[in-house]
C-alpha cells in the first residue's frame, strides 16, 4: 500500500510526521483482537528471536506507534504485511447503522 497507509482486514496504519513523546514501550503490540473469534492483528518482530521495541502512544483518543525497524503485521485469517519504519495512527474500522445513526467498531 505504500505511503497511503496499510490495511490488514478492519485494521488501517496511516503514516504521519507526528513526534511521540509520552510512550510506552512494546516487543510485540496487539492493535485489534476480535471479540468473537479470539483472532487478532499484531505486530511482531520479522525475525524471531530479534528483539525490536515499539512505541507506543495514546493521544486524545487516538493511538500512535512508532517503529524503528520493519515489523510484521498478523492475523490469522490475513497474509502477513512488512510495515517499513515510522510513525503511524492506527484506525479500526467502524460501520455506521444509517437506521440508528450509531457507529460500532467491526466484530472479528
Amino acid at each position: 500500500m505504500g505511503s497511503s497507509g496499510y490495511r490488514q482486514g478492519d485494521v488501517l496504519m496511516i503514516p504521519v510526521t507526528k513526534k511521540l513523546t509520552n510512550t510506552t514501550q512494546h516487543t510485540e503490540l496487539t492493535l485489534q483482537l476480535g471479540e468473537a473469534t479470539g483472532h487478532h492483528h499484531t505486530l511482531y518482530p520479522p525475525t524471531s528471536g530479534v528483539l525490536g521495541v515499539i512505541e507506543e502512544e495514546i493521544d486524545g483518543g487516538e493511538r500512535f506507534v512508532a517503529l524503528s525497524t520493519e515489523w510484521l503485521l498478523r492475523h490469522q485469517e490475513h497474509e502477513d504485511i512488512r510495515i517499513p519504519p515510522g510513525v503511524y495512527r492506527i484506525v479500526i474500522e467502524e460501520h455506521r447503522d444509517p437506521y440508528s445513526q450509531q457507529q460500532r467498531r467491526v466484530i472479528d
